[in-house]
C-alpha cells in the first residue's frame, strides 16, 4: 500500500524519464513582492485617443495600475498601425490621493 501524501509535502511530477522533480516553493505575499524598477513602459493605445494625446487635447492617460518610476512611455498604435509610433518623456504618475487634477484636456472633469 501507498503512504498517503499530506500536505506538507511538495507536489511532484514526473518527466519523460520517470524521475521525479519537486516544484520550486514561491513566496506570492505581498510584503516581499517587489515591483521591478524599470525606468520605460510600454503603453497600448486606440488610434483616436492616440492622436487627441499627440494634438495636445488629451493630456492625462488613466490607469488602474502603479506606475511608479516611469521616465518614458512608448506609445504602441493598435491595428490599423500596430507599431510604437511615439516616445515620450513623462513627469511623476500623479494619484487621486494627491489632489484634484486640473480640469484643462479632453474628459478631465470625470
Amino acid at each position: 500500500m501507498a503512504p498517503l501524501k499530506t500536505k506538507s509535502q511538495p507536489k511532484t511530477a514526473i518527466n519523460k524519464r520517470g524521475a521525479a522533480r519537486c516544484a520550486p516553493k514561491r513566496d506570492t505575499t505581498t510584503a516581499t513582492a517587489q515591483l521591478p524598477n524599470r525606468p520605460d513602459m510600454v503603453l497600448a493605445m486606440n488610434d483616436p485617443y492616440m492622436q487627441q494625446i499627440v494634438d495636445g487635447v488629451k493630456n492625462y492617460e488613466f490607469r488602474k495600475y502603479i506606475m511608479a518610476g516611469i521616465q518614458r512611455i512608448w506609445f504602441y498604435r493598435t491595428a490599423p498601425h500596430s507599431a510604437v509610433t511615439h516616445i515620450c518623456p513623462v513627469n511623476q504618475a500623479v494619484t487621486r490621493e494627491d489632489g484634484p487634477l486640473p480640469e484643462d484636456g479632453l474628459g478631465n472633469k470625470e
